[in-house]
């Protein structure tokens, strides 16, 4: 077991519908009492509002910072009681028992059915991290369901010259293919200054089929 944090920031993302883009609307961080503190992302807003984001319930002020928010948005974190709870830890590579809630939320996602929002870590990079996710870009991709299997080894290439966004990280198949892109925010533990001489590997964890690949979480290792 490790006492490193996994992450100190996480980011919240927000989209229309899946297939949309992302837009990352504000940042959770942790503080040093052990919650957290929210606050919107004004600058990066804007655009997300032409497209139907509107302030969560919760956080109804964009220009404030909410304080002592981590039990409230635990409040997202899988059932204690769930009879399936160590396995969906263990999906997410959660499983470890010195990760506190925050950490929790950073590697789960904090995802519930059908939402429009993710909690996306900006990663503590370290040798030893594991963190799963599943990558953007498979609407538009239209791949075939043979076209990687589970535990398949992938490769990346950091897309520096991207036009939509300098920090995407593209992730390839054994062939080459191209099969997806690391999400926003997540992609920043693959620069060059981050790893800092680390060395990353991606494995397919899972494939979700429907006809085609239509999602692929990926488990990404730093040694």
């Amino acid at each position: 077991m490790s006492s490193q944090k996994i992450a100190d920031r996480i980011f919240l993302s927000w989209r229309r519908a899946a297939g949309e883009r992302r837009f990352i609307v504000g940042v959770f961080q942790r503080t040093n009492d052990g919650s957290a503190t929210f606050n919107y992302l004004v600058d990066n807003i804007r655009k997300a509002f032409e497209t139907g984001f509107r302030p969560m319930t919760a956080f109804p002020n964009l220009e404030e910072r909410y304080q002592n928010v981590l039990p409230l948005i635990s409040r997202r974190l899988v059932d204690p009681e769930r009879s399936d709870r160590i396995d969906y830890l263990k999906f997410w590579a959660a499983n470890d028992d010195d990760h506190d809630a925050f950490d929790l939320i950073a590697l789960t996602q904090a995802w519930l059915t059908n939402d429009r929002y993710e909690f996306l870590a900006d990663f503590n990079v370290h040798s030893g991290l594991t963190f799963i996710t599943d990558l953007a870009g498979q609407t538009h991709l239209n791949l075939g369901k043979d076209e990687v299997k589970e535990n398949d080894g992938l490769t990346f290439e950091n897309e520096t010259d991207n036009e939509f966004d300098p920090e995407a990280v593209a992730v390839l198949s054994g062939t080459g293919r191209k099969v997806g892109y690391i999400k926003k925010v997540h992609c920043r533990a693959f620069s060059p200054e981050v790893l800092n001489g680390l060395t990353p590997t991606i494995t397919v964890h899972k494939r979700e089929m429907n006809g085609k690949l239509r999602r692929l979480f990926v488990k990404c290792s730093f040694s």
